[in-house]
Formats: C-alpha cells, sequence, structure tokens
C-alpha cells in the first residue's frame, strides 16, 4: 500500500515486480489518494516511480474506489489479477 502525497515506489520494489511478473505471477499495488482508493497493477511500476503524481496513479489505475474499499470488491480483486492487469491495458495502450 502507498498513500499520496508520498507515493514512493523504490528501485528495488520495480525490480521485485518485474520478477514476478517474468515468472508468471500478477502483483497490484493499493495506492491511496486522498479518499480515492485505487488498484496498479505491477508492471505499471515504473511508470508510478517516474511520474508519482495522482494523476498517473489513477491513469494506470484498474479499479477506483472513493471513499472507502468494499471487501467483496477488494476479494474480486486479489482472487483475479489477470483481469486487473487486461482493464488498465484497455485504457492506457
Amino acid at each position: 500500500m502507498k498513500a499520496y502525497p508520498e507515493i514512493d515506489v523504490r528501485a528495488s520494489q520495480v525490480r521485485w515486480m518485474e520478477e514476478h511478473i517474468k515468472t508468471g505471477g500478477r502483483p497490484l499495488f493499493l495506492i491511496q489518494c486522498h479518499s480515492i482508493f485505487a488498484i496498479v497493477p505491477g508492471d505499471r511500476a515504473a511508470d508510478i516511480r517516474e511520474e508519482p503524481e495522482e494523476e498517473t496513479v489513477l491513469r494506470h489505475a484498474s479499479t477506483i474506489w472513493s471513499g472507502k474499499i468494499p471487501p467483496s470488491e477488494l476479494f474480486k480483486v486479489m482472487r483475479n489479477p489477470n483481469a486487473e492487469y487486461k482493464k488498465s491495458r484497455q485504457h492506457t495502450d
């Protein structure tokens, strides 16, 4: 979990995400920007590191909640991270 305004994605986190993706993993970030919570696929970690801005997070987010995170929706995201990668690609590529 990362929280705005200190969205600090370290180089070691980017490398960890890249290594896990290479081996078939689908890691996700949960990032809080004020009262907004966003799921960001790990393959966007380098983008967030380059531009740690709220706009960048929201542009790459696959799922966004305002105010609070509905537990049932969070469980759905955790059970199917591949869908989060697909959703993120649909609106950023």
